[in-house]
């Protein structure tokens, strides 16, 4: 895991891991492209959110849609998602959890402070920030603005599509969470810097 994160957004990584990298990555897309018989690419990819400045050297116009989330409900939902995916990825035994949440915290850390870093470096009109909270009440407005914004064909194609899948999932609500003040303590320690970023408040206590 400690591997992996150096390389998330090429911290230490020599000119040659990164050149390799890119060759390798556009030899991926090439192929995906073809298959699709050339058309656009829609990439869902968290790995790129630290790799910013290689990706717009590779595609100078490429669009980036960004989305985040409330640092502290984003801890319990990724360590409940780890609890659950880490021993089906293992060949051996799983590493203990406090080694996931570590590598958690960090990989958010690595991630997150880069592309806070490089995101000027994104011509504005080729950037769409997304609110979780925000994509949650409303959507379908939310799935549109990147058509718009960025002058997608294909919306109106799709909409009815999307219409009856969000009637499928009203039923379902979100996890509610209930934060000791040591994990409060902790994701202030290590993700304050989102907080303060994106304007995410710590959790009012539970009033009975």
């Amino acid at each position: 895991m400690t591997h992996y994160n150096n390389y998330i957004d090429f911290t230490g990584s020599s000119p040659q891991n990164i050149e390799d990298w890119k060759t390798t990555y556009l030899s991926l897309l090439k192929k995906i492209t073809m298959y699709h018989q050339g058309k656009q690419l829609i990439l869902k990819n968290q790995d790129n959110t630290g790799k910013i400045l290689q990706l717009l050297e590779m595609f100078p116009d490429a669009k980036f849609i960004y989305m985040y989330r409330n640092p502290y409900d984003l801890y319990m939902s990724m360590l409940k998602f780890m609890r659950k995916v880490i021993p089906l990825y293992c060949v051996q035994t799983p590493p203990p959890l406090k080694d996931v949440e570590d590598h958690m915290m960090t990989l958010f850390t690595h991630m997150t402070k880069k592309y806070i870093q490089d995101k000027p470096l994104i011509p504005k009109e080729n950037l769409m920030e997304v609110r979780y909270e925000n994509f949650i009440d409303e959507p379908l407005d939310i799935v549109s603005t990147p058509y718009n914004k960025f002058s997608l064909n294909g919306y109106r194609d799709i909409e009815p599509s999307m219409n009856s899948y969000l009637t499928t999932q009203k039923t379902i609500h979100m996890d509610k969470y209930n934060f000791t003040d040591s994990i409060k303590k902790k994701i202030e320690n290590h993700w304050g810097f989102a907080l303060t970023e994106y304007e995410y408040t710590r959790p009012q206590e539970e009033v009975s």
